[in-house]
């Protein structure tokens, strides 16, 4: 609106009054919000760029916890019928043994049939639950085994739907009701695997008439009628010696090694636990690899620029980063504990650390990667790279579980009152759970090795336990540290995002002492064009009155 009254208004004094006040508003205030702007560009650069190396530790950390996941030592089967994983690496050993699937455990399945709808009612009553073995005899004879029976009681009123839902609950026992095709529905009922786990359904019906009588269910004098398949172990042949089991999951033949029974072998199949040394050659590529990406990325961001030709990475002065950087390069200097005589650096597994601070593979005169003889040497040792370990120097006792994730390598010493029989390990009170045959099994509930459950021979009152932590799992806590919420790196992305907020609010006082000067400018200026041009007029008129008189006087 100035501007058009300043172009309308021939009188005044011809200036653009809005562009004025805005030029010298913008004058006053532009150079110090033009600060605080590039400063908060560089915040949310800086910002940004935190975000990402939390996220390439994180990659790094994903990547090693890959690696380190599995034990070194791999089950394998020669034979599809069999799969074999290593369940509890403080119990493997390197071997093979010899697995003939002759049989798989199988459920009983039983098929109650004829069924109007699965909302046919019931009739009320009880139904005796019994588990045991039926035989192959004709007729089948039925024996109880040492799983209790129990009574099933059936509402007046329930539905077939209902019933099934009553014998589904049972544990051990699935059931549905299953719609046939031809206007029937089917009561089907499944036990759980084994030849102990056979059932028998004996009725006393006690309600009304309803669709569906109760006594159908009724399995004491015969199963025949409603047995489609019976229940039955598992037989296998474990080095030529015939066993049974009642499920398809055998996990007390080789120690340490879990079988899933998926088909039978039709001849002796090998399991055979050892280590691959492709598998760790691999696995120390990837530890190798994922190191040296994230250190060179973060030097890469750290740099500062001095060199010619090169610019200033997004983190160059950031301390938080630069004690990333060497907290890395520390650890991975670190000597790696607990494993005996394998006690040692990464130098001694054909891994070096260079000048610049990133790994490689050591090779000798012939340019041969040294690692390849390490392993195949002695695999074992490599352990200490990728699979953390508990020991004991009695090979009496045995040792399960495993100690908390931040554990440390440590050796500790059990010991035991021969008199109160109160055990310690270090200095945290051991749980007894309870005595076995000559034995005592003991929980730690507390300290460092917390996790951990011992079998201890009686008379065995000391003794020293030993805890080995990988090189790789230890890296991973180094890794977590330092992303802690608590630790330097959070601290200063907190530091930042209060920093962007008071710059916001900044820049908003900055744009409000902006418009304030710009209206104040504006309503000066407009009094003074005002002033003008009352000047002006008034001019005008003196010199057109002066004009008047001089005409007049000269005629």
């Amino acid at each position: 609106m100035s501007d058009i009254l300043s172009a309308l208004n021939t009188n005044g004094s011809g200036l653009n009054i809005s562009e004025l006040a805005r030029n010298l508003a913008s004058a006053e205030v532009e150079p110090r919000k033009n600060i605080i702007e590039r400063r908060q560009t560089e915040t949310e650069v800086s910002i940004s760029a935190l975000g990402e190396a939390r996220m390439k530790m994180q990659e790094l950390n994903d990547a090693l916890g890959v690696i380190s996941r599995d034990p070194i030592l791999q089950t394998k089967s020669s034979n599809d019928g069999i799969n074999a994983i290593v369940a509890d690496t403080t119990k493997v050993e390197a071997g093979s043994e010899s697995i003939n699937v002759l049989a798989l455990a199988r459920e009983q399945v039983l098929e109650f049939k004829g069924f109007s709808s699965e909302s046919a009612t019931v009739q009320a009553g009880t139904v005796t639950i019994d588990f045991g073995v039926w035989t192959a005899d004709d007729p089948p004879v039925f024996y109880a085994g040492e799983r209790p029976g129990f009574d099933m009681i059936v509402p007046e009123g329930g539905t077939l739907q209902d019933l099934a839902q009553q014998f589904d609950s049972i544990s051990g026992v699935t059931a549905s009701v299953i719609d046939v095709g031809d206007g029937t529905y089917t009561l089907g009922i499944l036990s759980d695997t084994g030849g102990q786990n056979s059932m028998r359904f004996t009725v006393n019906a006690t309600g009304a008439a309803a669709d569906a009588a109760l006594a159908d269910l009724d399995t004491s004098t015969t199963i025949s009628d409603h047995q489609v398949r019976a229940a039955s172990d598992a037989v296998l042949e474990y080095n030529g010696i015939q066993v049974f089991r009642s499920t398809n999951r055998v996990d007390d033949l080789i120690d340490g090694v879990e079988l899933e029974l998926l088909g039978v072998t039709g001849g002796a199949a090998t399991i055979t636990t050892d280590v691959d040394a492709e598998d760790i050659y691999a696995r120390a590529e990837v530890l190798i690899a994922k190191v040296n990406e994230t250190l060179e990325w973060l030097d890469e961001q750290t740099t500062r620029g001095v060199i010619e030709g090169t610019e200033a990475g997004a983190l160059a002065g950031e301390s938080s980063i630069e004690g990333i950087k060497n907290s890395l390069r520390s650890y991975l200097r670190t000597e790696i504990e607990g494993f005996g005589d394998d006690n040692g650096y990464l130098s001694n597994f054909g891994i070096t650390m260079q000048r610049d601070g990133r790994l490689a593979l050591e090779k000798d005169n012939q340019d041969n990667e040294l690692i390849k003889q390490y392993i195949a040497d002695d695999p074992q040792r490599f352990a200490a790279l990728f699979e953390s370990q508990v020991t004991t120097d009695n090979g009496a006792v045995t040792v399960a579980g495993r100690p908390t994730s931040t554990a440390t390598s440590g050796t500790f010493e059990f010991t035991r009152d021969p008199n109160t029989g109160d055990a310690y390990l270090g200095t945290a009170k051991l749980e007894s759970l309870f005595p076995g045959d000559g034995v005592t099994f003991y929980i730690v509930p507390s300290g460092p090795m917390s996790g951990l459950s011992l079998t201890v021979p009686d008379g065995t009152d000391e003794f020293e336990l030993t805890y080995g932590r990988n090189f790789t799992s230890g890296l991973i806590e180094r890794i977590n540290g330092l992303l802690d919420s608590d630790n330097a790196l959070s601290s200063r992305e907190a530091e930042l995002e209060a920093s962007v907020e008071v710059n916001e609010l900044e820049i908003e006082r900055m744009d409000a002492k902006y418009e304030a000067l710009e209206a104040r400018y504006r309503s000066r200026f407009t009094a003074m064009e005002q002033m003008v041009t009352q000047l002006n007029s008034t001019g005008s008129y003196i010199t057109a009155l002066l004009d008047a008189q001089a005409a007049a006087a000269r005629g």
